[in-house]
């Protein structure tokens, strides 16, 4: 993708001989595009793939502290709501395949209730009630879940999980808010994997929870258990009822950011402050895909590049 960035007046300023201070504008004013946010649109479950019934969308939910596992919904749309049942509990796949992603996501947990939120359908990030925890583990709230070798012995088969630096957790029935950067793992061309997935960021209720966690391979309970550069998210549903809305999220692995449509105007001034740009003509006038002060040219006492 191009991104175009807007620069008023950006100079660059040579000075040969001199050891006066060249007088800069007081300000300058720049406009800056950052790459936006895409929404997973919650009017229907047309972005998921083809799911169970303990999917749907609402226009709420809401929940009953005095039981658990006890999630209700309302009419209308803007929530996902899963509430799981034999035979109705499967999970639930976005049609979004994804490579590094950043997203952002509100999630409502009923007392006593567990789900997951899998990157790339193998790599879980908790979704449990973990409100009052005083000692968390990689199995509460925002924890990034463990892997699984069932051959090894009884109680060693779990390893890499990592808890969340603090319980930053709230109460069943309030919205939590999650914010994730995640790196997908990185293969040369031939296939083989040269990089293991990252989780940069975890965020919880505007807690950072983990920094940088590398995670081998899939965790348990993965949809997949090979790995690949994409994937589809996954929200587990055949743990625990649990909603979710307000999904969006930025992808980067086929997002190239580069300058483009750059002129760069050369010219030439014997004063020591900066001239009126109106009052002078261009030495030269450029083309160019890029942003450097030994673009300047010859052995003038002073050289002014304007982009």
């Amino acid at each position: 993708m191009r991104i175009k960035i807007f620069v008023p007046l950006l100079f660059a300023i040579i000075i040969s001989c001199k050891e006066k201070s060249v007088e800069t504008p007081a300000k300058v004013e720049e406009t800056i595009k950052f790459l936006p946010f895409q929404q997973i649109d919650l009017d229907d479950l047309g972005a998921f793939k083809e799911v169970t019934e303990n999917w749907k969308v609402a226009g709420s939910s809401y929940v009953d502290r005095s039981k658990d596992r006890m999630l209700s919904s309302n009419e209308g749309t803007g929530v996902l709501v899963n509430n799981p049942e034999e035979g109705k509990n499967d999970n639930i796949f976005t049609n979004l395949e994804h490579g590094d992603i950043e997203l952002e996501v509100d999630v409502m947990m009923p007392k006593g209730s567990n789900s997951g939120l899998y990157f790339q359908g193998r790599y879980e990030v908790q979704l449990f009630d973990s409100w009052g925890v005083e000692a968390v583990h990689h199995s509460d709230m925002g924890g990034i879940y463990q892997r699984w070798d069932s051959s090894k012995e009884k109680g060693q088969e779990g390893f890499e999980g990592y808890a969340p630096k603090k319980n930053a957790a709230k109460a069943p029935g309030l919205w939590q808010n999650l914010k994730i950067l995640f790196h997908a793992p990185k293969f040369d061309t031939s296939g083989r994997k040269t990089g293991n997935a990252i989780f940069e960021e975890v965020w919880l209720n505007g807690v950072l929870i983990h920094k940088n966690i590398e995670v081998s391979g899939p965790t348990r309970a993965a949809a997949f258990q090979d790995e690949k550069p994409k994937g589809p998210l996954m929200v587990q549903g055949d743990h625990g009822p649990v909603a979710l809305k307000n999904m969006r999220y930025k992808t980067y692995d086929d997002e190239k950011v580069s300058l483009g449509e750059i002129t760069m105007a050369e010219y030439e001034n014997k004063s020591v402050l900066l001239p009126s740009f109106d009052s002078i003509t261009a030495v030269r006038t450029v083309d160019t895909d890029s942003l450097s002060a030994q673009m300047a040219t010859g052995e003038r006492p002073q050289k002014i590049l304007k982009y």
